[in-house]
């Protein structure tokens, strides 16, 4: 019998993908790849030396796991990546050494936090 959860967050991923969704253009030096994304941010809390910070995302892209794809080879967002959506660019990147992107709880979603840099 297949897990219920792991079968919802399946067909939520896929609902997303055909009804919330927006073209994007993952960049990575010369390689780039147009997929459909989800918008979305995220709040950090950072500690640093003078107490606790906040910072957010400009915005995530939340994509289906497995469909970043750069030279015929599925792979993972990197720090200095770049994703282009209406006119705008947008860096990979959070704040710290928090990793730029993280799997939702079912590993069906990427989600991959971003800054505008132009």
């Amino acid at each position: 019998m297949s897990n219920l959860l792991v079968s919802g967050a399946a067909w939520l991923a896929g609902q997303l993908r055909s009804h919330a969704s927006l073209g994007i253009i993952y960049v990575r030096g010369t390689q780039q790849v147009s997929l459909g994304a989800t918008a979305g941010t995220t709040e950090f809390q950072i500690e640093d030396m003078g107490g606790l910070r906040i910072e957010h995302s400009d915005r995530d892209f939340i994509l289906p796991v497995g469909s970043l794809v750069l030279g015929n080879v599925i792979t993972e967002p990197r720090r200095g990546d770049r994703v282009l959506e209406g006119g705008l660019t947008y860096e990979v990147m959070a704040p710290g050494n928090v990793q730029p992107y993280r799997f939702d709880a079912h590993r069906q979603l990427l989600r991959v936090h971003t800054k505008r840099v132009s």
